[in-house]
Order: structure tokens, then sequence, then C-alpha cells
């Protein structure tokens, strides 16, 4: 818990750097969530923007989530990965106002194992893969 928390600290403080000359695209976001929810436990969440010029920046973000809980006759985990990376364009519309886009490609992972208390073998579920394009239209105020 407290290396987590060294980690989350340390890139709190670059993201403060990046953001320190003045509104720009340029951002990083770290989440950390531990919670008793049965199915999810703890959630990690990294996202963040670097502006590029002319308008244009890189856009990224990593998340991970864990779970096990334990059903009548069995215990169960659950990780899901993810990573998204794509490419903005903001658009000034006004003084105040700048229309944002993006596309990005989505990739994710899924895997969850689960173990009858009456045997000593853990049975995985098929991993499931999936990767998607997301496209985005927004304002800026």
């Amino acid at each position: 818990m407290i290396k987590k928390l060294i980690t989350i600290s340390t890139l709190i403080l670059i993201g403060t750097q990046l953001s320190a000359d003045g509104f720009n695209d340029n951002y990083l976001q770290v989440g950390y969530t531990s919670s008793n929810f049965k199915f999810v436990d703890e959630i990690m969440d990294i996202k963040g923007s670097l502006e590029i010029g002319n308008g244009f920046s890189i856009i990224g973000r990593y998340g991970r989530e864990t779970g096990e809980w334990s059903d009548p006759g069995e215990y169960e985990t659950s990780t899901y990965s993810g990573y998204r990376v794509g490419i903005g364009k903001a658009y000034s519309f006004n003084g105040n106002t700048d229309i944002t886009s993006s596309i990005s490609y989505l990739d994710y992972t899924f895997k969850q194992t689960i173990k009858p208390n009456w045997r000593s073998t853990t049975t995985s579920r098929p991993t499931t893969k999936a990767d998607s394009y997301i496209g985005s239209v927004g304002l800026e105020i």
C-alpha cells in the first residue's frame, strides 16, 4: 500500500510540473480506489494528454481492476486491464470555447479464475481480449 501511495504521489508531482505554465492540454491524472464491492477490490487508473502543437494532442490511458470473492462452493478472482492511445485536435470556436475531437484505439483483457471448494485445482475461464476504436467530439469551455 505504501509503495502504491509513493508511486501515485510521484506521478502527481510530475503532472503538476506539466500544467504549471498556464492553460494547455497537458495533464496527468492518477486514480486509485479500494473497495469492498463483491467483484472489484482495487481499481488503478492513469490517464494523460500531451500537447504536440497546432491544437493536436497525444492522449493515453491505462486501467486495471482486480477482485476476489467467495460464492457458495467456490472461490473466484478476476482481472481487467486495458489501455487506450489516440490523438486529439482542438479547434478554437471563440475566445472562451474550443471544439475538441479525438480518435483512439482501446485494447483490453479480462481474465477470471474459479476454484471449487471441493477440488484442489483452479479452472480458468477463457481470457477475453478485445479491441475497438473510439471517436469523440466535445466542447471545452
